[in-house]
């Protein structure tokens, strides 16, 4: 019964230990760092920002990527340039004329496959040509076809000739066809640009017996060294020519020669000229400047 008292007054004790008036002591709240809130969002907000700057921009590349590879064709074998191929196929080098001449030859004669040109059929009809040509080797090394028009003695009638020579050959006999074409006088008839010679022919020299006029038309081909010239004399009696040789000539008084003759070397120098002038309108001067052009347009290399 004691123990049971003690052990109550002990407690009642204890409790007595603990005035009222001692105040509870409650834990202290923590203090709210806004500074360091408002920093770390910002911090969030920079982050996310440029983060989501970053996978946009990323995102727009790849899609600007995309369309540029969608748009762009893709290369076909008709745009791929194709490389040529090598073949064998052997370089022809053309025989030059004084070459094909020099072996060819013989007796004044060259068949016409040795030559490094070839002739029209109109050509060959129209200069009687068959297998061969006149040719003139080592001296001269040129190629000759003419004939004589009506079948008249030369020098007394139309003549029509071709010469093929090379640019180094020499001309031998009477003048020389071979001279340069700045010794003669340019013009055009019907289209056509040719050169005009009037001749002085012997003994009389320009007179009313007629008047003597060569057409001459050219064409070369460098790399055979050919040079064709085709030519055609016309001897004009016209009466309007015949008149210019009374304008600039002189009366003769031997019934046998010709009425008229040229002699002052001056007023030659003027009739050649009015020759030239009256060339490319004068309807006799058409058909021979035709054959010439024809001539020439039935050489081939």
């Amino acid at each position: 019964m004691e123990n049971q008292v003690n052990v109550g007054d002990q407690n009642t004790q204890q409790i007595g230990q603990n005035p009222l008036s001692q105040p509870v002591i409650s834990p202290e709240k923590p203090k709210t760092n806004w500074p360091l809130i408002g920093g770390i969002v910002l911090a969030c907000f920079v982050v996310f920002g440029f983060g989501g700057y970053y996978l946009g921009k990323q995102s727009t590349n790849f899609q600007l990527t995309t369309n540029l590879d969608q748009q762009t064709p893709t290369p076909t074998e008709s745009l791929i340039p194709s490389i040529p191929t090598t073949t064998n196929t052997p370089v022809i080098n053309k025989t030059t004329l004084v070459e094909a001449l020099t072996k060819n030859c013989v007796n004044n004669k060259v068949t016409l496959d040795k030559l490094p040109f070839g002739l029209s059929q109109s050509v060959k009809t129209a200069y009687k040509v068959q297998n061969t040509v006149d040719c003139y080797v080592p001296e001269e090394s040129y190629a000759r076809i003419s004939i004589v028009i009506n079948n008249a003695p030369e020098f007394s009638g139309d003549d029509r000739y071709i010469y093929f020579f090379h640019q180094d050959s020499q001309f031998q006999g009477m003048g020389n066809d071979f001279q340069s074409l700045s010794n003669y006088k340019p013009v055009t008839i019907s289209g056509q640009n040719l050169y005009l010679n009037v001749r002085d022919p012997g003994p009389y020299g320009i007179s009313t017996l007629g008047v003597w006029v060569d057409f001459i038309g050219e064409k070369k081909d460098p790399s055979t060294g050919t040079i064709v010239r085709a030519f055609n004399l016309e001897i004009f009696k016209g009466q309007d020519i015949l008149d210019l040789v009374k304008k600039y000539g002189v009366k003769q008084t031997d019934p046998s020669g010709p009425e008229y003759v040229i002699t002052d070397p001056n007023k030659k120098t003027q009739f050649i000229q009015e020759i030239i002038s009256l060339a490319g309108q004068h309807t006799a001067f058409k058909k021979p400047a035709q054959d010439v052009s024809s001539d020439l347009n039935g050489v081939s290399f």
